[in-house]
């Protein structure tokens, strides 16, 4: 906070500016311009205890420096010989002009600035406010604000739920429990992000109350999932409910362009069943837009799941053939062509959709969309149970590469996985965090 300057430092202040209009007046040397602009910056430097007391320094360096640039080029353009710049004459009366008024432009500069500063709290130039980012400390860190952070723009991350038909869908039961880990193990020691479930029109207000009851701590709000999304057209399938594929259609493409979601930069999407099992070693919202990344993955795995992916990949290629375009992370697709390699191919790579996040301009955008809609305009969703981690991957891999993907260090389980410091994925030894760069807080018995 911005305090005005008290009146002792006023007057010492006022009569300084008086010495420095007298050296301005009387100095009749090219440097008496130098005056004002050094010691502008000085004054505007001076803090208070508790604040500054004439504007911030950046402001006070940006200002003075650039006026005092333009003079001393003045300055310099008239000491060059007439032979040599015919208008010299004129940039001689320029130079005499910005002699005389250099102090009373660079007070009234100084003047505007402290007004602003100080009675408005913000700055009168509105390409200082960057410059000023660059060192504020972040409100949910003890940390400085990085270059990529102030040059990125502004994190507006949340972590999002699924929850609609909760009576109907068994595997929604979990919920209390991943959002009282989600307390322990994050929330409690970074400060919460909004928290967002999507839910059915019927139960929203039931489950709103519940939460606000057994998570009084938390940001939670519940949104309404769009009609025509929890009543898309299922037929009968013997093994996947239609409750899971809508929920499965909704998580590859509807969810991303949701309103709720428009005032978010980043999303972390958590399954129901998801819970954190150790504190989380770094923010994981922060951590994807820290490295710049568009998509953050949990766990990747080869996985069975052909009858998940039946004309998937057949779509898919004519999408991306179509539009000319060539597997950036070739890792994600390699099922699509190793027949030769592998006797009858190897198996489908997924992002485990259980905990995954990404930036929303990479899920909103035109590419990514688009691709959704191809999928929607067939029936793969409804007849073939198509999964939003094959999807994911896809995606991945034709519109990312490896700079804008990035694992997420996150420690939980989900029904058959897991991921620990020690142990990594599923007791792989893949996704082991060294112990070097373990934080204090982080134990491998998962205590906080």
């Amino acid at each position: 906070m911005v305090e005005a300057p008290r009146k002792s430092r006023v007057l010492w202040s006022g009569c300084l500016w008086a010495f420095l209009s007298a050296m301005t007046v009387f100095d009749t040397s090219g440097n008496a311009v130098g005056y004002p602009v050094f010691f502008g910056f000085v004054l505007t430097y001076m803090r208070e205890r508790n604040g500054v007391i004439a504007g911030d320094w950046r402001e006070a360096l940006t200002t003075f420096l650039l006026i005092g640039a333009a003079v001393f080029a003045g300055v310099w353009i008239a000491s060059i010989p007439s032979h040599m710049l015919p208008v010299r004459r004129s940039w001689k009366l320029v130079v005499q002009l910005q002699q005389l008024q250099s102090f009373s432009i660079c007070l009234m500069l100084w003047l505007v600035t402290l007004f602003f500063r100080v009675y408005k709290r913000r700055s009168p130039w509105p390409a200082l406010s960057l410059l000023r980012d660059l060192e504020q400390p972040a409100a949910d860190e003890a940390t400085p604000v990085s270059w990529r952070r102030a040059l990125a723009g502004k994190l507006r991350g949340a972590v999002a739920y699924i929850h609609f038909l909760p009576e109907g869908m068994a595997r929604f039961h979990d919920i209390d429990a991943s959002l009282s880990s989600l307390q322990t193990y994050w929330f409690s020691r970074e400060g919460g992000w909004p928290i967002i479930i999507f839910a059915d029109n019927a139960s929203a207000a039931q489950q709103a109350a519940s939460f606000a009851e057994s998570f009084p701590f938390l940001n939670i709000t519940v949104e309404i999932i769009n009609e025509r999304d929890l009543t898309w057209p299922m037929s009968e399938h013997p093994s996947c409910s239609a409750g899971y594929r809508r929920a499965a259609r909704f998580t590859a493409g509807p969810l991303w362009m949701h309103q709720a979601l428009d005032a978010y930069s980043h999303v972390l999407l958590m399954d129901t069943e998801f819970v954190l099992s150790h504190p989380v070693p770094w923010d994981p919202l922060w951590y994807m837009f820290e490295q710049n990344a568009d998509l953050g993955y949990w766990q990747t795995h080869y996985e069975r799941t052909w009858n998940r992916t039946v004309y998937l990949t057949e779509v898919s290629k004519l999408f991306m053939r179509a539009r000319n375009l060539t597997p950036q992370v070739p890792e994600f697709v390699s099922y699509w062509w190793d027949e030769s390699e592998v006797p009858g191919g190897s198996f489908p790579v997924n992002i485990y959709g259980c905990l995954f996040g990404g930036s929303l301009s990479f899920f909103r955008s035109g590419l990514y969309q688009s691709y959704f809609e191809e999928l929607d305009s067939w029936p793969g969703f409804d007849e073939y149970c198509w999964s939003p981690q094959s999807i994911l991957a896809i995606a991945a891999a034709f519109f990312l590469n490896d700079n804008f993907i990035t694992e997420l260090w996150v420690y939980g389980r989900h029904q058959n996985s897991s991921k620990t410091p020690d142990d990594g994925w599923n007791d792989s030894k893949r996704g082991i965090l060294p112990q070097s760069q373990r934080p204090a807080h982080l134990t491998s018995a998962g205590e906080p």
